[in-house]
């Protein structure tokens, strides 16, 4: 290799995000875009990574199609090449109408139609970049739906991890050449840091890919899914989430955000520099709780503009008049103010018992087997007999 390569990794840029059906977030994602564009014209960049969900829902409207178009064009005009991947919020069939002018412009967008024709036809064109002596692996999203029975029992999940890993490891074998070669994936791998927002959805846990499997002659992994920026611990490689380019939502609040810089030195595939590099954010979201004897004004005056708000009101039941305590806060915040939501000092005393009572009934047997299906090694029978003997034992002792 006779030259420093230099990428720039992002994800999960969700164009066309609102929040509680008030908040458009494109303004979010513009300002975001705007650092970066800066980024390119004061750093060598030789590509920009988008590892998935470009667009926040599989029919995008045109204010966020212009605002995604204008990004990729204004990049590659700059001579970097945008390499993009689908994730499970894109439409596969959306950006398949894209290739006509994108490829033109040095824009590239693998897409899951992409995929099914190179392991049909073995035309690899569409999800492998091949530059001189580095090469990228675009892999878009690739569902339980679309490689399992969806029987959602330990036999599915295994199932999943091994096709998911068989289907990547062909795929590895036609860049096998190239000294340098660089993995771009949308998926969800076990053991990673979750935001709070991701908690709540459905990640589908139990089909989370082992890190251990990742090959380990990749020089980088460049992944998107999970919004909360991090390096996986247990990787065989240098393998990253990028993270989300602005708060998306209420959930992830309290996170700072980022995207990478990889440097990559001659002779030096496998020792890839990567530097975090923070983003501003144009708003920060925050969800504080408020009681009808707290001081409004002062409390939410105490933030700076910035901040934009979701307000959980705890009201004890027959006190106090829930539109009047509305009517201070939205005089207070006005356009800042997303959403408020009432709850009972009754409701409180519930949640909080429930939340007591839940932590009761964890299984370790339970925790165990989810554990080992994580690293991808299924609990043999007699293990599992062994571990209840040993419970039961353990809790007639106690």
């Amino acid at each position: 290799m006779s030259k420093e390569i230099h990428i720039v990794h992002i994800a999960d840029l969700h164009a066309g995000k609102v929040n509680q059906r008030i908040l458009n977030r494109n303004e979010d994602l513009l300002y975001a875009f705007h650092q970066l564009e800066d980024f390119c014209k004061s750093y060598p960049v030789d590509y920009l990574i988008v590892a998935g969900d470009i667009f926040d829902k599989t029919t995008p409207d045109n204010e966020s199609i212009e605002l995604i178009s204008e990004f990729f064009i204004k990049i590659a005009e700059k001579g970097i090449k945008v390499l993009a991947i689908t994730g499970n919020h894109d439409s596969n069939s959306f950006f398949k109408a894209w290739k006509p002018w994108s490829r033109k412009l040095g824009i590239k967008i693998a897409t899951t139609y992409d995929l099914i024709t190179a392991l049909k036809e073995k035309n690899f064109e569409g999800i492998i970049e091949e530059d001189d002596e580095i090469a990228f692996l675009l892999l878009p999203f690739l569902s339980e739906r679309a490689i399992t029975e969806l029987k959602r029992d330990e036999s599915s999940f295994a199932e999943y991890s091994e096709k998911f890993f068989r289907i990547l490891n062909y795929l590895t074998t036609n860049i096998q050449e190239k000294p340098i070669k660089i993995w771009v994936a949308h998926s969800y791998f076990a053991e990673c840091k979750l935001g709070y927002s991701e908690r709540e959805s459905e990640l589908g846990k139990n089909y989370a890919l082992p890190q251990n499997r990742i090959p380990p002659d990749f020089s980088y992994v460049a992944l998107g899914h999970i919004h909360k920026y991090q390096k996986l611990d247990y990787a065989p490689t240098v393998a990253y989430y990028s993270g989300s380019l602005y708060q998306l939502d209420f959930g992830e609040r309290e996170e700072r955000k980022f995207f990478n810089y990889i440097t990559i030195k001659p002779n030096e595939a496998n020792n890839p520099h990567v530097e975090k590099i923070e983003l501003k954010l144009l708003r920060r979201l925050k969800k504080i709780t408020l009681y009808p004897s707290d001081d409004f004004e002062k409390v939410l005056l105490s933030f700076p503009k910035e901040y934009y708000f979701w307000i959980q009101l705890i009201i004890e039941e027959g006190k106090h008049s829930l539109g009047m305590l509305k009517n201070r806060i939205e005089k207070i915040l006005s356009h800042r103010l997303v959403k408020i939501t009432h709850i009972s000092s009754k409701q409180v005393v519930q949640k909080k018992n429930t939340k007591e009572l839940d932590i009761n009934l964890f299984n370790p047997l339970e925790i165990y087997r989810k554990y080992r299906l994580s690293v991808g090694k299924k609990l043999s029978p007699a293990l599992e007999n062994k571990l209840k003997e040993i419970l039961e034992k353990t809790l007639q002792e106690n």
